[in-house]
């Protein structure tokens, strides 16, 4: 996770225009049947593995280098890097509703003390913003001088977002997605050993049942096949 923590705090100090997509079984299944999703990958300048049954295929296939990157961790080492650096970098928190971001910021505040967070921007998630929409919110977001963007629009629409606004938003923008509810509602993780055996979906399916089972009973099978 450090090398990518690099990468991203390299390019947020030049306020490069990047995209860092977060990869688990469900962004995988998705994307062989959402072109805008797979180019969105594809274009993508860091891919981690948010999984570790993504982690054990990478392994299988000859890249027994790679380490699980979970979207939590990452957003914490982003957080604790932006609030060590000297310079005046700082992170933007966009997407989710008014009241998630609110409790965001709030424990971010308290948490690292020496993080400049740049502004919070709720985003509609029942339909897309007009083109006069987007044009606000590109220029709000560059206006703030935000170095990185923590972008929670769910799986694809996050992914899609920040691949369509490259080379229009001056930031490194992350899909975070749950990270957002997790943090602000304290949500409990999965014991380490559960994360280890690849077994935190079941975790996360206990804790959400209503919500992820109709996602999971569709790609962890397809998954599965498609390792074969």
């Amino acid at each position: 996770i450090d090398h990518v923590v690099d990468k991203i705090i390299s390019w947020a100090g030049l306020r490069s225009s990047r995209t860092v997509c977060l990869v688990n079984t469900h962004m995988l299944c998705e994307a062989l049947d959402n072109k805008s999703l797979a180019n969105a990958l594809s274009y993508s300048d860091i891919n981690c593995a948010d999984g570790m049954p993504i982690v054990r295929v990478l392994n299988t296939l000859g890249y027994s280098d790679k380490k699980r990157v979970a979207g939590v961790d990452l957003f914490h080492a982003v957080c604790q890097r932006l609030n060590d650096n000297d310079s005046d970098l700082s992170l933007l928190l966009l997407g989710s509703d008014d009241e998630t971001l609110a409790k965001m910021k709030s424990k971010l505040i308290r948490q690292y003390s020496d993080l400049t967070i740049a502004g919070t921007i709720s985003l509609p998630f029942s339909r897309e913003l007009t083109e006069l929409e987007d044009l606000t919110l590109i220029e709000a977001i560059n206006n703030s001088r935000a170095s990185v963007t923590a972008i929670c629009l769910g799986c694809p629409k996050q992914e899609i977002f920040a691949f369509k606004h490259l080379g229009k938003i001056d930031s490194v923008m992350i899909g975070l997605g749950a990270v957002f509810a997790q943090y602000a509602n304290d949500a409990p993780r999965a014991p380490k050993l559960v994360r280890e055996l690849s077994l935190e979906w079941l975790w996360r399916l206990c804790l959400e049942p209503a919500r992820l089972w109709p996602r999971y009973s569709k790609t962890i099978p397809r998954f599965l096949l498609l390792c074969k």
